[in-house]
């Protein structure tokens, strides 16, 4: 297969999934792009027999460091993350849910909203993630937990059954 058709049937794909990872798609799209430039330098598809989990790796690795260059170099309060919406510019409630789930999910360390993203968005099992990251399936399984636990806190007043009494 040649590197124009696997561009062709994986870009978009691999878009979504650095978008996941990282909230923005201008940078997704950069990763990607960047992903395949290295790859079409070093001529390095070429002995790979399934350039798609090839290529998923490559893009999961690349936010890794992304994230891990951004966060160390940036200090987010949560002030500047939480910006409040004037009543007359709210969306409809499944709107607002969105944005505060999405939120919620930026706010979580950065490699525990990775793992939260390639479990839930993604659908990797616990024990694909841990060899796609290198970590143990424990480490994993706590990682998704706590996002989990974060993310009750933080959508409760959506879910008003979760009160405690």
């Amino acid at each position: 297969m040649s590197f124009e058709q696997i561009y062709r049937d994986h870009f978009t794909r691999l878009c979504r999934l650095a978008y996941r990872m990282l909230g923005d798609g201008d940078v997704a799209e950069d990763i990607v792009q960047s992903v395949f430039l290295r790859i079409w330098e070093k001529d390095s598809l070429s002995h790979i027999d399934q350039p798609a989990g090839y290529l998923k790796k490559a893009v999961i690795n690349a936010c890794l460091n992304h994230l891990d260059t951004y966060f160390s170099k940036h200090v987010i309060r949560i002030d500047q993350i939480e910006e409040p919406v004037a009543e007359e510019s709210k969306p409809a409630d499944l709107s607002v849910f969105q944005v505060q789930l999405d939120m919620a999910i930026r706010r979580l360390p950065p490699k525990c909203q990775v793992i939260f993203t390639l479990s839930r968005f993604e659908g990797m099992t616990s024990a694909e993630i841990a060899t796609y990251l290198k970590a143990s399936t424990r480490t994993v399984e706590n990682q998704i937990g706590i996002a989990l636990s974060k993310l009750r806190v933080d959508l409760q007043p959506f879910y008003p059954t979760l009160e405690e009494p």
